[in-house]
């Protein structure tokens, strides 16, 4: 069998290559009869899933499985050859048996297969207020929530993957800012067996599927949340007061993709000030200036040292907390306009008073300081 007829037979592929789920075991199964026929070489399918899941850049297949999904969409997908021969190799295949494994390469691109890491997927869209479901891959190839990855995404969180359930409920919170409200008296009146039509059936529907794609976001979510996702668990502590985030991360987390200030917030919340105090430093760290202004007067208002460091860690990065920044503001806290007129108030911030250091403790304050603001982002 040809190429072209695998691609016709096994895939269905349309001109536009229109984004398709891939399921690895068809795909397994036409390069085996594709290098059966171009090289003669009859590789296992147990094989053909490590080769394939190392083309992609994954170490073994369980990674492929359990970090990525696999979709069709054009432009041109790059593999990995360099892990792809040393996989080879670890599965006992010679130099001189290693033919096929640019002859892989080449029928996998000619699929515009493309491994999407779930991790990438959830980057581009958690904390974003977005309303076009669509990024760009590195191989600036358009990537969107259409049915085929919402599906390879389903495929994923049907076997337990966390990360695919938390991405499905960010599909469907942005999906939520899409969706028309509809109207619950006209899905009311549906429900009670009235034959609506045309726009009090349109507004019922649109309702319907609202509240639809609402039970699917929470559906997701909880289950990410249950499986251990911690963005999945903050974002259900903010949302009902759900405490296991703060159990999950005992420490602040940097790694984390996630405000420490607005994590500082939930915690302050939930009663849990130990929790609160430790992100607001961890935003005073990156640089939050207002975090820094809480630690000196409050969280660390009895350790002058500490308290000057965040005074010379403010001045790194271009405030002076110990001089006033005061301004004309309107009554909406926005800076006066004299075109517009008004009542005129004051805003900022007033300077910080603090009893000055020894020369000895002054300059570890100030080693402290520079050490904080030298760290890698």
């Amino acid at each position: 069998m040809s190429l072209g007829t695998l691609n016709v037979c096994v895939f269905r592929l349309r001109p536009d290559y229109e984004r398709l789920v891939m399921d690895i075991k068809a795909i397994a199964h036409a390069a085996q009869q594709h290098l059966k026929a171009s090289t003669s070489t009859q590789l296992p399918k147990t094989h053909l899933y490590e080769l394939i899941a190392a083309a992609c850049g994954f170490g073994s297949y369980a990674a492929l499985l359990s970090q990525a999904v696999l979709v069709q969409a054009s432009g041109r997908a790059t593999f990995d050859s360099p892990l792809l021969l040393q996989r080879c190799r670890k599965l006992g295949y010679t130099p001189g048996e290693e033919a096929f494994a640019q002859r892989l390469i080449r029928f996998l691109a000619g699929q515009h297969l493309h491994a999407l890491r779930i991790d990438a997927i959830v980057d581009k869209f958690h904390g974003k207020d977005v309303d076009e479901l669509v990024f760009w891959s590195s191989d600036r190839s358009a990537i969107a929530f259409t049915p085929a990855l919402v599906g390879a995404l389903r495929n994923a969180a049907s076997a337990g993957n966390a990360q695919a359930h938390y991405a499905l409920a960010l599909f469907h919170a942005i999906q939520d800012r899409q969706l028309p409200g509809g109207s619950a008296y006209w899905h009311q009146q549906q429900a009670k067996g009235m034959v609506l039509q045309g726009v009090e059936k349109e507004w019922a529907d649109a309702y319907t599927a609202r509240r639809a794609n609402s039970a699917s976001y929470t559906h997701h979510l909880k289950t990410a949340a249950d499986l251990g996702d911690k963005l999945a668990l903050f974002d259900l502590a903010r949302a009902s007061g759900d405490r296991r985030f703060f159990e999950a991360v005992p420490a602040p987390d940097a790694a984390l993709d996630l405000d420490p200030a607005e994590v500082a917030m939930v915690a302050y919340e939930l009663e849990l000030p130990g929790h609160a105090w430790r992100w607001i430093r961890l935003a005073a760290e990156g640089g939050d200036i207002q975090a820094m202004r809480e630690l000196i007067t409050e969280g660390e208002r009895h350790d002058l040292e500490a308290c000057w460091t965040w005074v010379h860690l403010a001045r790194l990065h271009g405030t002076d907390l110990t001089e006033d920044d005061l301004h004309a503001v309107d009554e909406n806290g926005f800076a006066y306009d004299d075109d517009v007129g008004g009542p005129i108030y004051v805003g900022g911030r007033k300077r910080l008073e603090l009893p000055l250091l020894d020369k000895a403790q002054d300059a570890r304050a100030r080693a402290a300081a520079q050490a904080i603001f030298r760290r890698p982002a």
